[in-house]
This record gives C-alpha cells, sequence and structure tokens, in this order.
C-alpha cells in the first residue's frame, strides 16, 4: 500500500515550485555534472521559430560528453523534516525524457532519505 505524503508536505513542495533556486556549484561530485543557468539553455533552446535551429544538436555540439539536461524542483518538506515531495526530469532530446514526482521520508533513526513512492508522470 502506497502511503502519501501529508498534506502539510505537499502544500510546501506546491508553494515552493512556484520558484526557481539554482543548485549550488559544490553539490555531489562535480565531474559528473555542471549546472545551467536558465539563459544558457535558453541560447539553445530559446530560438523557436528559427529556420534551421536545432536546440538539442546545438546543445550537445557544445556539451558532447552530456546526457542531457535534469531539471530538480525544490523539495516542499513537513513541519519535522522527515517528508519530503520533489520532482526530477530528466531530458535527452526532443523526443526523450520523463519526469517522476518523488515522496521520501527520513525514518527516525536513520540519516539516509528512503524513496517511499515514485509517481512516474510522463515520458516522451
Amino acid at each position: 500500500m502506497c502511503i502519501p505524503p501529508s498534506s502539510e508536505t505537499r502544500t510546501d513542495y506546491t508553494d515552493k515550485s512556484r520558484y526557481a533556486c539554482p543548485l549550488a556549484e559544490n553539490w555531489g561530485d562535480i565531474n559528473l555534472y555542471r549546472p545551467f543557468k536558465h539563459a544558457e539553455l535558453d541560447g539553445y533552446f530559446g530560438k523557436k521559430g528559427k529556420k534551421g535551429h536545432d536546440g538539442w544538436h546545438d546543445f550537445y555540439k557544445a556539451h558532447p560528453r552530456a546526457a542531457g539536461i535534469w531539471t530538480f524542483s525544490r523539495p516542499g518538506y513537513n513541519r519535522d523534516h522527515n517528508e519530503a515531495v520533489l520532482y526530477v526530469a530528466h531530458s535527452c532530446g526532443w523526443l526523450c525524457g520523463t519526469g517522476h514526482l518523488y515522496f521520501l521520508a527520513r525514518e527516525s533513526s536513520a540519516s539516509k532519505w528512503i524513496v517511499k513512492n515514485r509517481l512516474f508522470l510522463w515520458i516522451s
């Protein structure tokens, strides 16, 4: 049986998801990722309607080792910070990508977050 996040966690997620927040440059192994500013991504994909423009071609030409683009929402928490909801999307081409909503929980004795449920939202 899937237990949903509390209404408090869902409300915090909804409130925070309205605002973008850049990923810190020192998050995780910097050899595995590189944060992008929205302006840089707009340079690849913001030219809709320009004849002959292919944003993904330009992106992979500039970043040949990239495995696409990952997008993370700001997490929503409950008051005790032992529940969280997070949206994660991976885009790798015009018809290549997925989006998931994660429900995470931290048990009182554990220091790690555990995925309690994952909702598969879309695929392209």
